[in-house]
């Protein structure tokens, strides 16, 4: 049974651009859900010309350098969103302070954060390390407490995924050619720690 109807929910996923592309499907989830809901997504700059290609999102709000202002600021920051809901997908302490001293009546984090079980009022329990779900899959968990407790099927996900519009670019003569061909490309030089990573000298004719 579903919860009294959110009206605009915050996704908090401020790291890489990798997590926020698993992170989209949630935000289809949602608004397939709740169509009326508004969905504001906060991000990293850097990220920004990848959510807008997702027609469910809202308002895409950066926080960088949000952390360089006083303490007042940040707080009328998120304040001034006027969401009733933030859930944490990538657990940051210092969102999560903020969240609960802008008084966002529910603020939904992973229960095995001790930051999150001070700060959050909703606290999922469920483990990454051991599961045999998808990284995209695993985020769903942090919808329950909206009374959303399915977790899509990893066709659905790609189904969910394949939603997102596709730019208009002007692509490498080379790119081109592996298209025409039906052959995927995909360029992933650098992880910024998380994954195994080639060498440059690798991507070097």
């Amino acid at each position: 049974m579903k919860t009294e109807l959110p009206n605009k929910i915050i996704i908090s996923r401020t790291d890489s651009i990798g997590d926020v592309l698993l992170t989209i499907p949630l935000c289809f989830w949602i608004k397939n859900n709740f169509p009326k809901t508004k969905i504001v997504f906060l991000c990293k700059n850097y990220t920004i010309p990848v959510l807008n290609q997702v027609s469910v999102i809202d308002d895409i709000i950066p926080i960088d350098g949000l952390f360089d202002q006083s303490t007042f600021d940040q707080i009328s920051f998120l304040k001034k969103i006027n969401a009733d809901w933030i859930i944490h997908v990538f657990p940051n302490k210092k969102i999560a302070s903020l969240a609960k001293k802008a008084n966002i009546k529910n603020r939904v984090g992973t229960s095995h954060r001790l930051f999150h079980f001070f700060n959050c009022n909703k606290k999922v329990a469920f483990t990454r390390k051991k599961s045999s779900l998808h990284e995209s899959q695993l985020n769903f968990h942090l919808l329950k407490p909206l009374g959303l407790n399915n977790i899509p099927s990893f066709k659905e996900i790609n189904n969910l995924q394949s939603l997102i519009k596709k730019p208009d670019a002007d692509l490498p003569d080379i790119l081109l050619d592996f298209i025409n061909k039906n052959e995927f490309v995909i360029l992933h030089p650098k992880s910024q720690g998380s994954a195994l990573e080639w060498p440059v000298d690798n991507y070097i004719n």
